[in-house]
């Protein structure tokens, strides 16, 4: 099979929830490819959801050197960092999200969700009220702003 045919069938079974075909054809197509960034993606994509994560968050690293303006894998990094406790980290990549796209909520909402985490509930519900603004039920936003809420004792 080409590349191409491994990356489509990466992203069936990705769309499938399949995550151990999803890493196999993406892993395939790294050994044709080792540089492609889309089989970096999906690959990192599938180890994130089995669990290994610190390689996922390598992979995306490296697709991010080739493909600086790929939303969906900032968005992928941002959360893998989170995943693995690093917020400055995380923010910085969700910040990066808000440069090329200002009003994307999911990205504040989980800047709010770092600031709760590192304990710093006024910059959470800021944040969190900041994508609340722009997608009123944004289920990430309203975990941030209550736990926000309830370190600044707001019962």
């Amino acid at each position: 099979m080409a590349v191409n045919d491994y990356l489509r069938a990466a992203k069936a079974a990705w769309d499938r929830r399949e995550w151990g075909s999803c890493w196999k054809f993406s892993n395939e197509a790294l050994n044709e490819e080792p540089d492609s960034p889309e089989a970096l993606y999906l690959a990192g994509c599938a180890l994130r959801e089995i669990g290994n994560i610190g390689l996922a968050v390598t992979l995306y690293r490296r697709a991010l050197a080739m493909r600086p303006a790929h939303l969906n894998l900032w968005m992928h990094f941002a959360a893998t960092l989170h995943d693995l406790h690093q917020w400055e980290e995380a923010r910085e990549a969700y910040l990066m999200i808000l440069k090329q796209v200002p009003g994307e909520a999911m990205a504040m909402a989980n800047i709010g969700a770092g600031y709760v985490q590192q304990g710093e509930p006024r910059k959470a519900v800021e944040w969190a009220e900041k994508a609340l603004a722009i997608t009123p039920n944004g289920h990430i936003a309203h975990i941030a702003r209550c736990f926000g809420n309830l370190g600044l004792g707001r019962w």
